[in-house]
């Protein structure tokens, strides 16, 4: 088992542009950007105008077709090909420009706990649709029983808005919300994902718990974000939350 890199992510949720061939002219896997040399190579002895290889008896890779990639799924919807750490506060979009540290934020610019592509990883943010969060309470039911979880478990979160206008709930001390990612995945078959808290939420002892997210699932991920400490925490909604780590598998 193998731990992806960050180009290995950016690939599997970049639309494919080649398909790569042997040297007998079988059909081999998908290629997306960016291209390793070994890719460049495959797609220099291609060509398009001849529609054949340039050195017979050598693998190769043609262009897609439009009609080749209607049935491909990217492996994370709604995703960021490098790290997002401001937006814009009229959109809450990614921010393109550059802030030297220590200068004054754009008027216009929120900063954010940090999600998109990492290095060796991929940090997942938090939904910022309040419907779909569930706080925990104990007024309605006296103990948690985990094979009859009932939604009297929980209650609608209070949602805030700080200076800044970023929204946020508020983790009762020694309690914990359930929330789904923004994000939408589609695991490949020999894949499989584990998840860890962000160092940003580990420095205010928030506990982000999940369980590996197994080869072909396809759907949000459901956390369970719990306040240990005394005090209320401040969990911000369309923010990062957790980081993705890939393992590639024998199959």
């Amino acid at each position: 088992m193998s731990i992806k890199s960050d180009n290995w992510i950016i690939r599997q949720c970049t639309r494919p542009t080649h398909r790569m061939y042997d040297c007998d002219g079988l059909q081999g896997r998908l290629i997306s950007p960016p291209y390793n040399e070994e890719e460049k190579a495959l797609i220099a002895n291609w060509c398009d105008e001849n529609k054949r290889e340039i050195f017979i008896n050598r693998a190769y890779a043609k262009p897609l077709s439009d009609d080749d990639w209607l049935d491909w799924k990217p492996m994370i919807d709604k995703f960021h090909d490098r790290p997002v750490r401001y937006v814009d506060k009229a959109t809450n979009m990614p921010y393109q420009g550059v802030f030297i540290d220590g200068e004054p934020l754009d008027e216009g610019v929120r900063k954010v706990i940090s999600f998109g592509t990492s290095s060796y990883g991929y940090d997942v943010s938090l939904t910022s649709d309040p419907d779909q969060i569930k706080v925990f309470t104990n007024v309605f039911e006296p103990e948690i029983d985990p094979k009859r979880m009932k939604e009297t478990n929980f209650a609608a979160p209070y949602i805030r808005v700080d200076e800044d206008g970023a929204k946020y709930v508020l983790i009762p001390a020694h309690s914990y919300i359930q929330a789904p990612t923004a994000e939408y995945f589609n695991i490949p078959r020999d894949v499989l994902v584990t998840v860890s808290g962000k160092s940003t939420y580990a420095r205010s002892a928030l506990i982000c718990n999940v369980t590996p997210i197994e080869p072909e699932f396809e759907g949000v991920m459901t956390l369970q974000i719990t306040n240990v400490t005394n005090s209320a925490l401040t969990i911000y909604l369309g923010e990062g939350i957790a980081r993705l780590r890939f393992h590639t598998i024998d199959v």
